[in-house]
């Protein structure tokens, strides 16, 4: 009897502690600490790029899920789990194919074609730093890490696929992990995007976005909104040309556009008072309008939205500087 309870108490024991374990695993990869404190190893420029790897890891954290291809559970890709706001890198040189919301579950999307015809995506990040035709070097920042699409916790989903060919494991074309945790990148290899922030714009007014940028045909709004007080000022997002200012055909009260040196084109809607004129040169930051009550009694906001030259609108937020 004796041997009995101590087989039964010994078999519970065994039970909890794997239901410990597991439970921890899943506390980790649902709410990640910060990246910084995960990294004691002191990391070179070797082991952050050895094993003649490929590719460089595009973000630092630890490693949450691997590639799978069987048929009941598919993940084309490896998760890296971080914290939001870590910056995400091309793991290799090459022009950016496509970067906005993917409505199939990644989220905010970049993918990055390299000159061998292998394209890099990189899923649910919180920002997106690049544009739909930019160059790219390796190593350059082109997102911010986040949870946007299908996503239960902070991480990137990396995926590589080869020129004419399915999705391959990314993690024999990777340095080596260290510990689980991927090897920090020495500065020297981490470049700021020169890209979609050039010019860097600001925030053409202060205030509490009301409503965001939304690509679903049933509720299409191709910019921003951004609250503020009646009479408020609206500021030049860049340097530019104003190439109109005057009645929006919409209905949207008064607007204003402006061309910048790159091709972009910004433009303000809902004005009071346009305090610029077609033709102008304008400075960043020059006050060119003020904000107006709206006539259907909604709260008085500005409508900002951003064009690329082939490449229509953009979503503002992910060009405008982070807000804390």
């Amino acid at each position: 009897m004796k041997k009995a309870n101590s087989t039964k108490l010994l078999t519970l024991s065994l039970i909890g502690l794997m239901l410990l374990k597991i439970v921890g695993a899943a506390i980790a990869l649902a709410s990640p600490q910060p990246v910084t404190n995960r990294t004691a190893t002191t990391i070179t420029e070797d082991s952050a790029t050895s094993n003649s790897a490929q590719y460089i890891w595009p973000t630092q954290g630890e490693f949450g899920a691997g590639f799978v291809s069987n048929s009941e559970y598919l993940h084309e890709g490896i998760d890296i789990v971080g914290a939001i706001g870590t910056p995400i890198v091309a793991a290799a040189a090459g022009e950016v194919v496509f970067a906005g919301f993917d409505e199939y579950g990644f989220g905010n999307l970049v993918e990055i074609k390299h000159p061998d015809g292998t394209l890099t995506k990189y899923a649910h990040n919180n920002r997106i730093l690049v544009r739909k035709g930019q160059q790219v070097s390796q190593g350059e920042i082109i997102a911010e890490m986040g949870d946007t699409g299908k996503s239960i916790a902070p991480h990137l989903h990396f995926e590589v696929h080869p020129a004419g060919q399915e999705a391959v494991d990314p993690l024999p074309l990777l340095p080596p992990l260290l510990a689980g945790v991927v090897p920090s990148l020495p500065k020297s290899l981490v470049s700021q995007s020169t890209g979609s922030n050039s010019p860097q714009f600001i925030w053409p007014s202060q205030g509490n976005i009301v409503a965001g940028y939304v690509t679903d045909p049933k509720q299409l709004h191709q910019g921003i909104d951004i609250a503020a007080p009646l009479g408020s000022p609206i500021l030049a997002a860049a340097a530019g040309e104003v190439i109109y200012a005057g009645p929006d055909s919409s209905g949207r009260g008064k607007l204003i556009e402006i061309k910048h040196p790159d091709g972009s084109l910004t433009r303000y809607g809902i004005n009071s008072r346009i305090f610029v004129s077609q033709g102008q040169k304008v400075n960043q930051g020059q006050i060119i309008a003020d904000i107006e009550g709206n006539a259907d009694g909604s709260t008085p906001h500005l409508d900002f939205e951003i064009y690329y030259e082939g490449q229509g609108p953009v979503n503002p937020y992910q060009l405008l500087p982070r807000r804390f």
